[in-house]
């Protein structure tokens, strides 16, 4: 009989998926969902354009299975020994206060119902993972290479055994069969990180769809030198999940503070790919009132190419047909000797953009962190020099203060 401390949260709202479509092309490599999930039986659950819904997903019933085959863990019933958590203490993280009170558990619970609930076991291990198990390990072999792994002298190994090629845990374990099969269940949880919640920006106005939040979520999947593709646990999960499943979430404020009402300056929405959706839930919300207009909404979008990812492209296409924003798009893979991105229309759009940060307009970005924010921000510095003939240095502490004033906003994700 095992016993194990909880402090594993409870998630006292359920939204019940009622879609998940692919919307990209189905030949094309990135799989994109429209999922729509119902939030009708929450009647607390009140959200804003800019709003992030953070979802506890598990690990499927498969990876739980080769877990259980690479280790000798029994799948008997654990007694859980609760922690107490008050929401307002401050020795909790910032990810424990999102729900205050008492985390409760069911008294008793089986292993796998924790395996698949809370050990995030398809994650890529921490160096503190190989120095867990290497001071587990009983085979001199075994311990000796886990050693070597999680020496500072070993990193360069590390980053080819592990990091480069995206080594899971799961994986890992299988590669040091002696230890992982001699591993207790305590030994298990104390090895192996917990399944964190993930957020996502939301894709749709409360005002328009008031039972309803809805996404655009890229599910990931990638290849690296390793046999099995790599894939997203909570992606992956929700695209898997049986219509009608009830998910566990909670809501909380995302860093985009510019979206209220009403529209009293233009607002520039730089969201190419996913990063489209708060701004698709702030544009929703404005229609709804009656007050956009393609002179104060101005939408820059991009993707690979429009007949394979224009994300919500018919909807798009009406509020711009309607005079309800102005819509400009960026395709990087419709013509490989005219390679565009949205900081190229940007630039050649200097003259509106200029003339609207000189009417004290909001700019917002939204969308992956590793290039894009960066090149949108090289691009604005590049405007406010040649249209308001600064200097470099002064072009950039201009877009500087408009990031201290919030006049610059961005919410960005890898």
């Amino acid at each position: 009989e095992n016993r194990v401390e909880s402090s594993i949260k409870s998630w006292s709202n359920y939204a019940k998926l009622i879609s998940k479509e692919r919307i990209t092309d189905k030949d094309h490599w990135q799989d994109v969902r429209f999922i729509n999930l119902d939030i009708s039986e929450n009647d607390n659950l009140q959200y804003n354009p800019g709003d992030i819904v953070i979802i506890q997903p598990k690990n499927s019933t498969e990876t739980v299975d080769k877990l259980y085959d690479l280790t000798d863990i029994n799948d008997g019933p654990v007694k859980i020994t609760h922690k107490i958590y008050n929401g307002s203490s401050n020795k909790q993280t910032e990810e424990e206060c999102f729900i205050s009170g008492t985390w409760i558990l069911d008294s008793c619970m089986s292993v796998r119902d924790i395996v698949q609930r809370y050990l995030d076991i398809t994650s890529i291990p921490r160096f503190s993972f190989f120095e867990l198990l290497a001071s587990f390990a009983t085979d001199e072999m075994e311990k000796e290479r886990l050693q070597e792994l999680s020496a500072l002298t070993g990193y360069d190994d590390l980053l080819k055994y592990c990091y480069r090629p995206r080594r899971t845990i799961l994986e890992c374990f299988r590669d040091f069969p002696r230890t992982s099969t001699t591993l207790t269940l305590n030994q298990l949880l104390e090895v192996v990180p917990r399944i964190r919640p993930r957020w996502f920006s939301i894709a749709s106005s409360q005002t328009m769809h008031p039972n309803e939040i809805q996404l655009l979520l890229a599910v990931v999947r990638y290849k690296t030198t390793l046999s099995e593709p790599r894939v997203g646990l909570c992606s992956n999960w929700l695209a898997d999940l049986d219509i009608n499943y009830s998910i566990p979430i909670c809501l909380t404020k995302g860093s985009l503070s510019f979206m209220t009402r009403p529209l009293d300056k233009p607002v520039i929405l730089i969201g190419p790919g996913t990063g489209l959706s708060p701004f698709r839930s702030y544009i929703q919300t404005l229609i709804s009132h009656g007050e956009a207009d393609k002179e104060m909404v101005y939408l820059y979008f991009g993707n690979r190419n429009p007949s394979f990812d224009f994300l919500c492209e018919d909807e798009l296409s009406s509020y711009a047909n309607n005079g309800l924003l102005t819509l400009t798009c960026a395709w990087s893979r419709v013509d490989p000797t005219n390679v565009q991105y949205v900081w190229h229309l940007m630039k050649d759009n200097a003259d509106l953009i200029w003339s609207a940060i000189n009417n004290n307009c909001i700019i917002a970005i939204a969308g992956n962190a590793k290039r894009m924010p960066n090149d949108v921000i090289e691009t604005l510095v590049n405007i406010v020099e040649d249209k308001g003939n600064l200097d470099r240095s002064s072009a950039e502490i201009y877009i500087k203060s408009m990031e201290n004033s919030k006049r610059l906003q961005m919410e960005t994700w890898s």
